[in-house]
Protein backbone atom coordinates (compact mmCIF):
# COMPACT_ATOMS: atom_id res chain seq x y z
CA UNK A 1 0.00 0.00 0.00
CA UNK A 2 1.45 3.70 -0.91
CA UNK A 3 2.04 6.41 1.92
CA UNK A 4 -0.28 8.87 2.65
CA UNK A 5 0.60 12.22 0.92
CA UNK A 6 2.34 14.58 2.86
CA UNK A 7 -0.01 17.86 3.27
CA UNK A 8 2.63 20.22 1.69
CA UNK A 9 2.81 18.59 -1.53
CA UNK A 10 -0.91 18.60 -2.17
CA UNK A 11 -0.46 22.59 -1.95
CA UNK A 12 1.81 22.87 -5.16
CA UNK A 13 0.71 24.26 -7.98
CA UNK A 14 2.15 21.12 -9.93
CA UNK A 15 0.08 18.90 -8.61
CA UNK A 16 -3.25 20.81 -10.32
CA UNK A 17 -3.12 20.48 -13.83
CA UNK A 18 -2.39 23.57 -15.80
CA UNK A 19 -5.70 23.98 -16.97
CA UNK A 20 -7.26 24.33 -13.52
CA UNK A 21 -4.76 26.90 -12.23
CA UNK A 22 -7.33 29.45 -12.50
CA UNK A 23 -9.84 27.50 -9.99
CA UNK A 24 -7.11 27.43 -7.41
CA UNK A 25 -7.93 29.88 -4.38
CA UNK A 26 -5.52 32.57 -3.91
CA UNK A 27 -3.36 32.73 -6.60
CA UNK A 28 -4.20 35.92 -7.85
CA UNK A 29 -4.38 39.15 -5.78
CA UNK A 30 -8.21 40.43 -4.88
CA UNK A 31 -8.45 43.46 -7.47
CA UNK A 32 -8.66 47.07 -5.82
CA UNK A 33 -12.02 48.08 -4.09
CA UNK A 34 -14.21 49.77 -6.62
CA UNK A 35 -14.76 53.88 -5.11
CA UNK A 36 -17.99 55.00 -4.86
CA UNK A 37 -19.05 58.23 -7.41
CA UNK A 38 -21.71 59.27 -4.78
CA UNK A 39 -21.11 62.47 -2.96
CA UNK A 40 -20.21 62.81 0.76
CA UNK A 41 -23.43 64.20 2.30
CA UNK A 42 -24.99 60.78 0.88
CA UNK A 43 -22.92 58.64 3.12
CA UNK A 44 -23.73 60.31 6.26
CA UNK A 45 -25.94 58.76 8.85
CA UNK A 46 -26.65 61.59 11.33
CA UNK A 47 -28.73 62.95 8.55
CA UNK A 48 -32.27 63.38 8.18
CA UNK A 49 -33.93 63.24 4.30
CA UNK A 50 -35.04 66.24 4.87
CA UNK A 51 -31.62 68.10 6.02
CA UNK A 52 -30.08 65.95 2.93
CA UNK A 53 -33.20 67.26 0.46
CA UNK A 54 -32.43 71.08 1.77
CA UNK A 55 -28.55 70.39 0.94
CA UNK A 56 -29.17 68.73 -2.36
CA UNK A 57 -31.50 72.04 -3.01
CA UNK A 58 -29.10 74.33 -2.84
CA UNK A 59 -26.47 72.41 -5.07
CA UNK A 60 -29.19 72.05 -7.42
CA UNK A 61 -29.63 68.52 -7.89
CA UNK A 62 -32.83 66.58 -8.11
CA UNK A 63 -33.75 65.08 -4.34
CA UNK A 64 -35.53 61.78 -5.24
CA UNK A 65 -34.09 60.14 -8.22
CA UNK A 66 -36.11 58.89 -10.95
CA UNK A 67 -36.06 55.12 -10.18
CA UNK A 68 -37.56 55.66 -6.88
CA UNK A 69 -40.73 58.03 -8.29
CA UNK A 70 -41.57 55.19 -10.63
CA UNK A 71 -40.94 52.49 -8.24
CA UNK A 72 -43.41 54.14 -5.96
CA UNK A 73 -45.93 54.74 -8.80
CA UNK A 74 -45.99 51.07 -9.25
CA UNK A 75 -46.64 50.15 -6.11
CA UNK A 76 -48.92 52.62 -5.44
CA UNK A 77 -50.66 51.38 -9.01
CA UNK A 78 -50.16 47.49 -7.64
CA UNK A 79 -52.19 48.99 -4.28
CA UNK A 80 -55.44 50.11 -6.72
CA UNK A 81 -55.46 46.89 -8.68
CA UNK A 82 -55.60 45.20 -5.90
CA UNK A 83 -58.20 46.93 -4.04
CA UNK A 84 -61.03 47.52 -6.97
CA UNK A 85 -59.95 44.44 -8.71
CA UNK A 86 -63.21 42.35 -7.18
CA UNK A 87 -65.23 45.38 -7.65
CA UNK A 88 -64.53 45.36 -11.33
CA UNK A 89 -64.64 41.89 -11.68
CA UNK A 90 -68.44 41.96 -10.74
CA UNK A 91 -69.42 44.98 -12.22
CA UNK A 92 -68.05 43.95 -15.68
CA UNK A 93 -70.29 40.30 -15.03
CA UNK A 94 -73.22 42.54 -14.65
CA UNK A 95 -72.49 44.95 -17.25
CA UNK A 96 -72.12 41.66 -19.57
CA UNK A 97 -75.03 40.13 -18.58
CA UNK A 98 -77.56 43.09 -18.65
CA UNK A 99 -75.57 43.38 -22.75
CA UNK A 100 -76.27 39.78 -23.20
CA UNK A 101 -80.21 40.15 -22.00
CA UNK A 102 -80.61 43.44 -24.24
CA UNK A 103 -79.49 41.75 -26.90
CA UNK A 104 -81.96 39.33 -26.96
CA UNK A 105 -84.90 41.90 -26.19
CA UNK A 106 -83.49 44.17 -29.28
CA UNK A 107 -83.82 40.51 -31.71
CA UNK A 108 -87.51 40.28 -30.16
CA UNK A 109 -88.91 43.67 -30.90
CA UNK A 110 -91.03 44.81 -33.46
CA UNK A 111 -91.58 48.46 -33.40
CA UNK A 112 -89.00 50.78 -34.57
CA UNK A 113 -89.81 53.14 -31.68
CA UNK A 114 -88.38 50.35 -29.05
CA UNK A 115 -85.84 49.22 -31.15
CA UNK A 116 -84.14 53.00 -31.05
CA UNK A 117 -84.90 52.69 -27.24
CA UNK A 118 -83.05 49.72 -27.08
CA UNK A 119 -80.02 50.82 -29.03
CA UNK A 120 -79.20 53.81 -26.60
CA UNK A 121 -79.48 51.34 -23.78
CA UNK A 122 -77.19 49.04 -25.53
CA UNK A 123 -74.70 51.90 -26.18
CA UNK A 124 -74.55 52.80 -22.35
CA UNK A 125 -74.17 49.09 -21.34
CA UNK A 126 -71.10 49.57 -23.81
CA UNK A 127 -69.58 52.05 -22.25
CA UNK A 128 -70.18 50.86 -18.80
CA UNK A 129 -68.43 47.36 -20.17
CA UNK A 130 -65.64 49.67 -21.70
CA UNK A 131 -65.27 51.86 -18.43
CA UNK A 132 -64.96 48.67 -16.25
CA UNK A 133 -62.13 46.99 -18.53
CA UNK A 134 -60.24 50.37 -19.57
CA UNK A 135 -60.21 52.10 -16.02
CA UNK A 136 -57.00 53.40 -15.27
CA UNK A 137 -55.49 51.22 -13.00
CA UNK A 138 -53.88 53.65 -10.82
CA UNK A 139 -56.74 55.94 -10.32
CA UNK A 140 -59.48 55.17 -7.84
CA UNK A 141 -62.56 53.43 -9.50
CA UNK A 142 -65.61 54.72 -8.81
CA UNK A 143 -68.61 52.18 -8.78
CA UNK A 144 -71.33 52.25 -11.46
CA UNK A 145 -73.50 49.97 -9.42
CA UNK A 146 -73.33 51.12 -6.06
CA UNK A 147 -75.37 48.85 -3.10
CA UNK A 148 -78.54 48.71 -2.58
CA UNK A 149 -78.42 50.52 0.97
CA UNK A 150 -76.87 53.80 0.14
CA UNK A 151 -79.46 55.28 -2.34
CA UNK A 152 -82.60 55.67 -0.38
CA UNK A 153 -85.15 56.96 -2.95
CA UNK A 154 -86.40 55.52 -6.28
CA UNK A 155 -85.56 59.32 -7.99
CA UNK A 156 -81.68 59.27 -6.70
CA UNK A 157 -81.47 56.15 -8.64
CA UNK A 158 -82.91 57.60 -11.59
CA UNK A 159 -80.59 60.67 -11.72
CA UNK A 160 -77.43 59.13 -10.73
CA UNK A 161 -74.24 60.58 -12.04
CA UNK A 162 -71.73 58.68 -13.73
CA UNK A 163 -68.28 58.45 -13.23
CA UNK A 164 -66.18 61.46 -14.88
CA UNK A 165 -64.02 59.01 -16.88
CA UNK A 166 -67.29 57.27 -18.15
CA UNK A 167 -68.07 60.22 -19.92
CA UNK A 168 -65.09 60.49 -21.67
CA UNK A 169 -65.44 56.90 -22.53
CA UNK A 170 -69.10 57.54 -24.05
CA UNK A 171 -67.95 60.17 -26.12
CA UNK A 172 -64.59 58.14 -27.32
CA UNK A 173 -66.71 54.65 -27.61
CA UNK A 174 -69.90 56.17 -29.36
CA UNK A 175 -68.14 59.69 -30.94
CA UNK A 176 -71.02 61.49 -28.81
CA UNK A 177 -74.21 61.23 -27.94
CA UNK A 178 -75.56 58.31 -30.04
CA UNK A 179 -78.96 60.16 -31.55
CA UNK A 180 -76.95 62.74 -32.86
CA UNK A 181 -74.69 60.81 -34.58
CA UNK A 182 -78.08 59.41 -37.04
Amino acid sequence: MAPKRKLSDSDAPEVVHPSRQVQVYGDEPKPAKKRKSEPAFNKKQGTGSSCQCAFRGRTGSCCISAGIASAEAEKIRQKMIKKYHMVRFFERQKATRQLKKLRKRLLETQSTDEVEQLKEEMHILEVDLNYTQYHPLSETYISLYPPKGSEEDGEAKINKTKPPMWKGGREVHGRGNPRSAT
